[in-house]
Parts: structure tokens; C-alpha cells; sequence
């Protein structure tokens, strides 16, 4: 299945669209969110998607999410991903991910994780926000 076919796919299990937005968007997002002075109008707000120069998926924002409906969504096929927000979501299990390893930045905030053992595979990282989470 093509990738924007599964962004489609995607809104519609959401009941919502999801909003084209520039890597430079999603990069302006990533430094304001968690910069003490980071400006508001920087931060994404809603569902949203970037692609790169070759027309794949590089970047997913998703925020809150029932993690019902995520659950079996094939998130790993994905797999250009370079950016990806999933705050809110409370998924059971976040394995899947390992699979991501194109990511450079990952943001899992407040999601109660509390087996972070699938970060090993994701060798590319170069942003990780993990905050409000059951870390020991």
C-alpha cells in the first residue's frame, strides 16, 4: 500500500485528516516544543504528515490518539520515517517501532511507557523526549 494511501487510511481511522506540513515545519516543531523560549506558533497542534523530496512519509505527528485505534495500524510500514510524535497514545506495546530505524527524532511523551527496550534498535536517534513516562 502506498504511503499516502495509508495517511488517508489513517484519517479516516481517526475521524480527522490529517494536515501536509513542510520538514522545516516539523523541525521547527521539535525545537520549540521543548525550548524554554519556544514559540507557540511553531508547534504543530494537530494530525499532521510531512513528505520528503521523493514523496515518502518522513515525518507523522499524532496527538491524543485512543490507543485502540492505533493498535493495529501498520505505523511500521512507514518506513522513511524521519520524525514521529506520538504523544498521548498509551499503545500496549511500542515494538513495532524498532523496525523505525530511519528515525532521527522520536517523541513518546506521556504515554506511561515502561519497557523502553525497543530503543536499542533505533541506532539513528538523535532526539529522543520520553517525559511524563513510568521510567525506573
Amino acid at each position: 500500500m502506498a504511503e499516502l494511501d495509508l495517511i488517508a487510511q489513517l484519517g479516516d481511522l481517526l475521524g480527522r485528516p490529517l494536515e501536509k506540513l513542510s520538514e522545516d515545519e516539523f523541525e521547527r516543531h521539535g525545537q520549540a516544543k521543548y525550548a524554554p523560549d519556544g514559540a507557540d506558533q511553531d508547534r504543530i497542534a494537530r494530525d499532521a504528515y510531512c513528505l520528503g523530496a521523493d514523496g515518502t512519509v518522513i515525518g507523522l505527528f499524532l496527538q491524543p490518539v485512543t490507543s485502540e485505534l492505533l493498535f493495529d495500524f501498520p505505523l511500521r510500514q512507514f518506513n522513511h520515517l524521519k520524525h514521529l510524535y506520538l504523544n498521548l497514545v498509551n499503545l500496549p506495546n511500542y515494538s513495532f517501532l524498532s523496525g523505525l530505524t530511519g528515525l532521527t527524532t522520536l517523541d513518546l511523551s506521556s504515554n506511561s511507557i515502561t519497557d523502553f527496550s525497543f530503543l536499542s534498535a533505533l541506532t539513528g536517534l538523535t532526539t529522543l523526549y520520553l517525559r511524563n513516562n513510568s521510567i525506573t
